[in-house]
């Protein structure tokens, strides 16, 4: 799940968290109106088996669904958040996923974009916007390079990018950063961690006929529910998060006992 670095999840809920408190302050003004997200619907972006989900995104919003390319973690992740709340679970990989026009409050992508090369993440990032309800924000939640050039994982084809690049393919996908801020309380030897909150440039109306539209590539959804998972495969590891970039590999029973100790210490 933390890629052998299990003890960055409590800081890293607890820093999620503060930030999404902080966007409903800071983003006023910056918003069409005050951020309320209490009755809203937010996506999970590689959610893996659902920490993100459960530690942070049911706590603050009404709802959530999870896209996930890992059949067998998309699996684990219906039993593991163990909630009605979580609605659909979509196994997909990001470059292939059509999220539905004006669906979501929040659309959170944490160590996952690192995964994608450049044109797939702004293209991806525009369907976002496009999945956005009014008033709706994009988080991304990745590590960076703050001084220096970015870092090519060859062996599992990930991408460390720089603080400037992200900035880049922001303003490249049509979005506005609102906010950023750095993860606090980490480890000095993890590459730093950033965290952005983005809106698109104009709101997609909710009467959606006037624009012109693709076909999207089917999205696979499975309820909470159903036992049926497939795996793809796609360029990503077994992890729901990356926080560095070291050579190492988490078995799915590694996770689930790591899951498994975070249950009981709660």
């Amino acid at each position: 799940m933390l890629g052998g670095f299990e003890e960055t999840s409590a800081p890293d809920l607890k820093a999620s968290n503060k930030f999404l408190n902080q966007i409903k302050i800071l983003a006023e003004g910056k918003l069409p109106k005050k951020p309320n997200f209490k009755t809203g619907r937010a996506l999970d972006c590689g959610a893996g088996m659902g920490r993100v989900t459960k530690g942070l995104l049911l706590k603050q919003f009404d709802e959530v669904d999870l896209v996930e390319p890992v059949g067998s973690l998309l699996n684990k992740a219906k039993t593991y958040v163990g909630t009605d709340k979580a609605v659909n679970f979509y196994e997909q990989p990001l470059q292939n996923f059509y999220p539905e026009s004006c669906m979501y409050d929040c659309i959170w992508n944490q160590w996952v974009l690192l995964y994608l090369a450049d044109d797939d993440l702004i293209a991806y990032l525009r369907r976002c916007a496009e999945s956005l309800r009014e008033n709706g924000i994009i988080c991304v939640k990745e590590n960076v390079v703050m001084e220096g050039q970015f870092v090519v994982d060859d062996e599992d084809n990930s991408i460390t990018r720089t603080h400037a690049q992200y900035r880049k393919i922001f303003k490249d996908a049509d979005l506005d950063l609102i906010i950023e801020q750095r993860q606090t309380d980490w480890p000095q030897d993890l590459f730093p961690v950033m965290m952005y909150a983005l809106k698109p440039k104009v709101y997609m109306p909710k009467d959606t006929t006037k624009f012109e539209t693709t076909i999207a590539p089917p999205r696979v959804a499975y309820p909470r529910s159903s036992s049926k998972a497939s795996v793809q495969s796609v360029p990503r590891t077994d992890d729901d998060s990356k926080p560095c970039q070291e050579k190492q590999e988490t078995s799915i029973e590694e996770e689930k006992s790591i899951l498994e100790d975070e249950n009981q210490g709660a």
